[in-house]
């Protein structure tokens, strides 16, 4: 029992990632609202189209997030309830492939803040600009949310392995 438990905190904490991604999503949205009433800047348009376009992307992220969590707990606890041990043994292989996915993701987000960053650099339309300043701050709100997540995952997959 101690296993769905486990289970259950983990998945909150992931829905709780679900849920900052719609806070970003929502302040996003405040922030090309802000940019479409502000001055008429190319720069100011630009971060209006980034920001409007990073903040449906996250935010349909986010309520997809939070849906496929509890999709998982369903799942997961149904299979609990028939067989323990394959239990143990899918979420043990399912929380070696997070775990190894993990870093990918932190690469490739970071990866859009270096590309964002170039383009500030190299590109010298102040409209990309405003688009690419939306791009890091979505990168770096979604990297750190799932800095304080790697804590979870790292958690319960303590708790398979004892």
């Amino acid at each position: 029992m101690e296993l769905l438990t486990n289970l259950e905190t983990y998945i909150n904490a992931q829905k709780n990632v679900g849920t900052q991604f719609i806070l970003i999503g929502i302040l996003l949205m405040i922030v090309a609202a802000w940019s479409h009433f502000s001055d008429t800047s190319s720069l100011t348009s630009g971060l209006k189209t980034g920001s409007f376009i990073c903040s449906l992307f996250i935010l349909i992220g986010g309520f997809g997030y939070r849906y496929t969590e509890n999709t998982l707990l369903k799942n997961q606890t149904e299979l609990f309830e028939k067989n323990q041990t394959e239990f143990k043994q899918v979420e043990m292989e399912r929380m070696v492939k997070v775990k190894k996915d993990y870093p990918i993701y932190q690469i490739v987000f970071g990866s859009f803040i270096v590309l964002s960053l170039l383009l500030i650099w190299f590109v010298k339309k102040h409209y990309w600009h405003g688009v690419a300043f939306a791009i890091i701050l979505l990168m770096l709100c979604v990297m750190i949310v799932e800095a304080f997540s790697q804590r979870s995952i790292n958690q319960y997959y303590e708790s398979l392995i004892n």
